[in-house]
């Protein structure tokens, strides 16, 4: 595959979860390749291709000779993906509040004070070390299950993992994240 063909793939990748964030993609309503692509100024190939990697994530189901149907995500979808993340994201914040120094806790304030949920999770799971562990909370925000970022929980968090507080950490990441 081309660079200019991954690149336009990418390009439309991103315009098509961002139109979904929108709501400008409504859910159950099936889109052809042909009308998305007139949509995006370019070809239905890319199209489909990006489409095809939202397949992949559950994001759309293939509607064979129609095209692709936008999947709902309902509240248990999110009660779901929201306990899924807690069940990682968790035991990771200990693990860091425990290893990491200090210089790099302090250096979470920043983006725990912007108060967005993938601003202030991803820099935190970084610090965890696992590469996959980042990858699969970030799939599971795609696919709708991200929290209200809360600067002020954030903050709070970031406290407790300096001062050590390592039942703190737990708690305060359990009631973040499932409410």
């Amino acid at each position: 595959m081309s660079p200019e063909r991954r690149s336009l793939r990418g390009q439309v990748n991103q315009a098509l979860r961002a139109a979904l964030a929108a709501g400008e993609l409504s859910p159950g309503t099936v889109y052809s390749a042909p009308a998305l692509a007139a949509r995006f100024g370019v070809s239905a190939t890319p199209v489909r291709e990006a489409m095809l990697d939202l397949v992949k994530e559950g994001l759309v189901v293939a509607v064979p000779n129609k095209g692709f149907r936008i999947v709902g995500i309902t509240e248990q979808d999110l009660a779901e993906l929201l306990e899924i993340r807690a069940l990682l994201e968790t035991p990771s914040a200990v693990a860091v509040a425990r290893a990491a120094g200090s210089a790099q806790l302090e250096a979470l304030l920043p983006s725990a004070r912007s108060g967005g949920d993938a601003d202030f999770h991803g820099p935190l799971l970084g610090l965890a070390g696992n590469r996959y562990l980042l990858s699969v909370v970030n799939g599971i925000r795609r696919r709708g299950g991200h929290c209200d970022g809360s600067a002020a929980a954030h903050e709070r968090l970031v406290e407790l993992m300096l001062a050590r507080d390592l039942g703190g950490v737990e708690a305060l990441m359990n009631r973040h994240l499932l409410g």
